[in-house]
Parts: structure tokens; sequence; C-alpha cells
């Protein structure tokens, strides 16, 4: 009796996801910083800030997969719960997925998803929705899904495919605070850029105003910024002793001729 043997074609779907994110800070449509996983921008950023969030579908298997999608249905829950609509996205809403297209093996597509945040205001409230407890950064994931196509051996009829959450990150460090003295003696706690409109003297990140404790009418952390009496009496004094010395090397000078 003759042996039978039989063989099997067994292709494994799989679907991958890729999340990067870019700011524009200038507003012209573009980047300003490179596309990456995590991005990390400086305390003296200046709203209103675009940010961009792009979102791929990669079809690393070994079948065709149709109806593949790219979501972020938190994102746009996210903005919603604060009355903010993307400037544009190509996720619908509210499902937060992509129109779904059909890839074959090697295949990627990505979607895009641009945010204008008007003030650091608004960035703080979007910032404090998600789980990380940090109220000056957002983080959440996307993730990709498809359905194998038929007649494709094995994966025939098969249920749909989800990848493995993809995850991006933005911080926007918050704004450094310290002593600003104006030019009539007065102090106040302001940014280093702020102080700078004000035409006054910033004495340093975390530096505090100290209050009026000599009661003379200047604040007690700008006296350092404006001399006392006491002081300009010393300058005096020193230029005084220049030009002395100064006019005794001369006549020896004439002298010694």
């Amino acid at each position: 009796m003759g042996t039978t043997s039989a063989q099997f074609d067994v292709r494994a779907p799989r679907l991958d996801c890729n999340k990067e994110v870019c700011a524009d800070l200038n507003l012209s449509g573009g980047c300003d910083t490179e596309y990456a996983a995590i991005q990390r921008l400086s305390d003296d950023t200046v709203f209103p800030v675009a940010i961009e969030y792009r979102l791929e579908a990669v079809n690393s298997g070994e079948t065709a997969l149709t109806n593949v999608v790219t979501c972020d249905d938190q994102l746009l829950f996210d903005l919603g719960s604060l009355g903010m609509v993307p400037q544009s996205c190509q996720l619908s809403s509210p499902s937060g997925c992509s129109v779904g297209l059909t890839l074959g093996p090697g295949a990627s597509i990505t979607r895009s998803c641009r945010v204008v945040f008007d003030s650091r205001e608004d960035w703080e409230a979007f910032a404090a929705l998600d789980l990380d407890a940090n109220g000056d950064c957002y983080a959440n994931s996307m993730y990709a899904r498809g359905t194998p196509a038929l007649n494709t051996g094995c994966t025939s009829g098969a249920t749909q495919i989800t990848s493995i959450p993809c995850d991006a990150r933005v911080c926007v460090d918050p704004p450094l605070f310290g002593a600003c003295c104006t030019l009539d003696g007065q102090c106040r706690v302001v940014t280093e850029l702020e102080c700078g409109e004000l035409q006054g003297t910033y004495n340093g990140d975390n530096t505090p105003c100290r209050g009026d404790l000599n009661h003379n009418g200047i604040n007690d952390a700008c006296e350092e910024q404006i001399p006392t009496v006491s002081q300009w009496g010393l300058v005096v004094l020193a230029l005084l002793l220049l030009t002395a010395g100064k006019l005794r090397f001369r006549r020896a000078g004439v002298v010694s001729g």
C-alpha cells in the first residue's frame, strides 16, 4: 500500500505600526524638528505651536491584508473633550481610524494628524489628560488593524489582526522664572523673556524677590543692581586714585627727562 504525503503552505499575517511626531514652531506648514517617537520642546517655546503626528502601518507578514487602518482614537477623544479640532487630520471622527486600504506583503501606509495649540495654557490642559502624571507631557498610543485577504492559503477567512501599540510622547518644558529688577528698583518674578520686555535686569532662574526690608524704596534683591551712596563713593575714590597715579607718573617722567 502506497504512502500519501501532504504539503502545507502556511502564510503568517503580521501587522506592525510606527508613531512619530514633529513640531512646527513657526506655523509654516512644515516641521522645524525631526520626526521622533519622543519630542521635547524647550522652556522658551513661543506659542502658538503646531504638533504633527505621523502614523504608519506596515504589512510585515507573508500575506496580503485588506482594510488596513491606522487608529489613534484616544488622541481625537482627548482633543474633543477640550473642544479642540485638528487643523488637518487623516483620521475619521469618532472612530479615530483612517480609511481602510489593501496592503501587500512589505507595503505600508502613512497617515497624519496636525494639531495647533494657541497658548501654553491650551497645551497644559491637553497634556493633563493622559495618564503619565506629568502636566508638561502628553503620551499615548496608536495601533494598526487589518484583515488577511481571501484566497491566501491557510489564512483564508481569518479574523482581523491588530498590531502591538506604538507610543509617542511630546513634552514642552515649563518656563523658568526669576527675579527681574526694573529701573525704578522694583522687583517682579517673571521669565527672562518678559524681563527683557520690561527693560529690566534678570537675576537668574529660580531667584526670588526679597521685599524692601530696609525701607529705602528699593527691593532688596535689586540693591546690587543699583549702587548705593557708599558704593558710589568707592567708585569715585577709585577714579581719583587712578587719576592721581597717572599725574604722578607723568611728572616723574618730566623730571627724569
